[in-house]
């Protein structure tokens, strides 16, 4: 279920493991069922930065280390080599 970010107002996480972000933080489904997960950035041009490279890419299970183990949780066998 694609969630609306509350800072844009539209989502560009293409993650399915994101859920809403703020100016300097990303919220995302936990790696513990129903939990959820807070990443806080010390500025908002770092937290861009990492959402470009993680949550807005179709590789970010193996670009973003907490997409990596949340996908884990649903199948243990697809988990792809970290380089």
């Amino acid at each position: 279920m694609w969630r609306i970010a509350k800072l844009k107002g539209f989502v560009t996480a293409v993650c399915p493991y994101y859920i809403n972000e703020t100016r300097t933080s990303i919220t995302c489904e936990g790696y513990i069922g129903g939990a959820e997960c807070l990443t806080r950035f010390p500025t908002v041009d770092e937290k861009e930065r990492f959402q470009a490279a993680r949550c807005n890419s179709f590789g970010y299970v193996v670009t973003c280390p907490l997409a990596w183990i949340i996908e884990g949780k649903y199948d243990v066998d697809y988990l792809p080599e970290r380089g």
